[in-house]
């Protein structure tokens, strides 16, 4: 064998090497990225009762390329990127929404659902409840507006509430304009 024909072929398995670990990388990135679309328009919608053009235009920015279903008769979504990793996230009376992942739509729709305690967040400042006892107010008021200002457009905080506690007690909640104080909300890690 020439040392024209060993470098061709070294060079081939070099490009069938970098093409599989590609596809591999691109499999796994569309997976990732349709379960966070899923998962975030279905929690957005069903959860925050919020209409599709408002979740896309303000939620869906990390992966804005994904094809979107939304089953509104069934409370689900099903999200792929270019046809690859597609995912689908299901909403739960009381449980909110779930990527349907390690068991089956029907065994997560069988789990008994969950009531939220009458005693929840108002959605109302309440720094001026004696529960406060010992707090800044005016200190507290200047850090809560701060976690709302936009100061640098590059950086988008997107911040949408903020609550506080106070020794175990929860003294102020509020909302940015665009949330209604009794709209539950995404959480990140829910």
């Amino acid at each position: 064998m020439t040392n024209t024909r060993k470098f061709l072929y070294v060079v081939l398995a070099i490009a069938v090497g970098g093409l599989a670990y590609g596809l591999n990388y691109a499999v796994r990135y569309a997976h990732i990225g349709s379960s966070y679309d899923a998962k975030t328009v279905c929690s957005c919608m069903f959860v925050s009762g919020r209409d599709f053009e408002s979740i896309k235009a303000e939620e869906l920015y990390a992966v804005p390329f994904a094809d979107i279903k939304v089953d509104k008769e069934k409370q689900s979504v099903s999200a792929s990127i270019y046809g690859l990793g597609e995912s689908k996230a299901i909403f739960r009376k009381g449980l909110g929404c779930t990527l349907v992942n390690e068991i089956t739509e029907e065994e997560l729709r069988s789990q008994p659902s969950y009531t939220l305690p009458a005693d929840t967040v108002s959605g109302q400042l309440i720094s001026e409840d004696p529960k406060a006892e010992g707090v800044d107010k005016m200190e507290l008021d200047k850090v809560i507006n701060d976690i709302f200002s936009e100061k640098n457009p590059k950086e988008i905080l997107r911040t949408r509430a903020v609550i506080v506690l106070h020794k175990g007690k929860l003294i102020a909640e509020i909302c940015s304009e665009h949330q209604a104080g009794n709209t539950p909300f995404r959480l990140v890690d829910d």
